[in-house]
């Protein structure tokens, strides 16, 4: 937490939404070029790095950062409602994700489905770093 506090939440949340969106763009790229080979190509590597660079880039901003946002930018007396109602929101989209995934490559191709992520990505991007509050060295009321 202190060094999220130092950096800022907005640097992160930049810096890790670029990282997420050029790892799925790279994911997309490696499964858009891959042939029908059942060994290992430049294009698995592609994909092998893109899937590491996107659990690092996620663990850095989007997975940790969404539940501090929440926490800090919620009076004390409804930080437990608002925490309730943004996990109820997070279980479901991932459930629509999950249950929506395999349809989604059918329709557009895996390539197709990781570009519509990395767009997603796009857009989570712009609004937290435009929307999110930055709350570098502010007390959090507790």
């Amino acid at each position: 937490a202190a060094a999220v506090d130092r950096v800022g939440r907005r640097p992160l949340f930049l810096v890790g939404g670029i990282g997420v969106i050029a790892s799925l763009a790279l994911i997309a790229a490696g499964l858009a070029l891959r042939g029908p080979e059942q060994f290992v190509t430049p294009e698995s590597w592609a994909i092998a790095l893109g899937v590491s660079a996107f659990t690092a880039f996620h663990g850095l901003a989007f997975g940790p950062l969404t539940w501090l946002a929440v926490a800090e930018a919620q009076p004390a007396e409804t930080r437990g409602r608002a925490a309730g109602v943004a996990a109820a929101f997070n279980v479901a989209a991932s459930f629509v994700v999950a249950l929506s995934f395999l349809g989604i490559c059918d329709r557009l191709g895996w390539a197709g489905a990781f570009t519509g992520y990395a767009v997603t990505a796009a857009v989570a991007t712009a609004f937290a770093t435009s929307f999110v509050p930055e709350m570098k060295g502010e007390p959090i009321d507790l």
